[in-house]
């Protein structure tokens, strides 16, 4: 019983002090890393640590551009009352998703304005298109053209079309709305207030305050969770853009870094070719990590693996600074050259040249 029952604690103990620590390390984390943290286990699933303001920082300064555009899409929605609030491990799995939540197939890159995950197929199937009627068509005391430009009424333009067959005829915006309510696996209701039921509902409303009376009582209730995310976006939304494109200045910093590193262990390579004799230089066979251009930071060693083992581990000094072995340099450095030269040659036992005085 004992054995079984130690371990439990020990980790429900270490669950407790990451808890403690959880808002200090989210700073640092990415919304994936931040996501698989929270779900590790019940525990931090059900926690108080992770909140709104939490998720929106975490999202708009260590996510990537769709990620960002998440956020956006649902900040928007939120202010004009046309969506439903997501839930706190909502919002974070809509940061992160990266598949359509209705297939599970196809790939997405990021929330649309309807705060749905889903893909163009999916999208078409649970959508409508309504069309706005020409001027000359309008009779009724309530019309589909009011509704489909309410703030409230979350419908988005897809393509103008014409009122008749003629080319030159006027043109008319032409919208698609969510079908039916969408719930999620709490049957908590999701993504936008009003749907096509709706519209159709309001159709057969005798005056436009029955309307407005309608989208009132169909709005979600404010919520501290809304305010709070309006406020963090708000609050993070111009500096996280700075921060985005520090990132992106700092990035061609290294890439340009990286490249001339890169550049000078190669040379400092065909330097120290210069100093072994012809019979061992197939000793230092070798391939270029061209990626390594393309790395987010900047690495101590230039991403060149030589295939010798003993070559590796001593040409470790050159990899990591490789300007130290250049000859074309202010300071001239043949002696460091030639002092690896004579180990290389040692170990391999190269006969005595007075060509190269790394086998004197």
């Amino acid at each position: 019983m004992n054995l079984h029952t130690q371990p439990a604690s020990s980790d429900l103990l270490s669950v407790m002090q990451i808890g403690e620590i959880f808002q200090g390390v989210t700073s640092f984390l990415k919304p994936t890393e931040l996501y698989n943290l929270t779900n590790t286990c019940h525990t931090m699933h059900d926690n108080h640590y992770l909140d709104v303001t939490t998720v929106v920082k975490v999202a708009l300064f260590n996510g990537n551009k769709w990620t960002r555009t998440t956020i956006e899409n649902i900040y928007h929605q939120l202010l004009s009352n046309a969506i439903f609030m997501p839930s706190i491990h909502r919002l974070l799995l809509l940061t992160v998703i990266k598949s359509c939540e209705f297939c599970g197939n196809n790939k997405i890159h990021y929330v649309t304005n309807f705060c749905l995950a889903f893909c163009n197929t999916c999208r078409q199937h649970k959508t409508v298109t309504c069309y706005m009627k020409p001027p000359g068509q309008l009779r009724k005391s309530v019309e589909i053209n009011d509704l489909l430009q309410h703030p409230s009424v979350l419908s988005i333009v897809h393509h103008l079309e014409n009122e008749t067959g003629h080319k030159f005829s006027p043109k008319h915006p032409v919208s698609y709305v969510l079908k039916k309510p969408a719930f999620d696996g709490n049957h908590e209701r999701i993504g936008p207030a009003i749907t096509n039921e709706d519209l159709n509902t309001m159709l057969t409303l005798p005056n436009y305050e029955h309307v407005e009376n309608y989208i009132l009582d169909q709005q979600p209730l404010s919520s501290q969770n809304r305010d709070d995310f309006i406020s963090a976006v708000n609050m993070y939304r111009t500096s996280s853009y700075d921060h985005a494109q520090t990132k992106i200045r700092n990035r061609e910093v290294w890439k340009a870094y990286r490249k001339k590193k890169l550049q000078n262990a190669i040379q400092a390579l065909k330097n120290l070719m210069e100093f072994i004799p012809p019979e061992l230089h197939h000793h230092f066979g070798n391939h270029v990590d061209h990626f390594y251009q393309d790395y987010e930071h900047c690495s101590y060693r230039v991403c060149i693996h030589m295939d010798n083992a003993f070559i590796r581990n001593r040409l470790r000094p050159l990899l990591r600074a490789p300007s130290r072995y250049l000859t074309i340099t202010q300071k001239n450095h043949k002696q460091d050259l030639l002092d690896l030269a004579r180990i290389l040659c040692r170990h391999f036992s190269a006969l005595p040249n007075s060509r190269y005085a790394a086998t004197w």
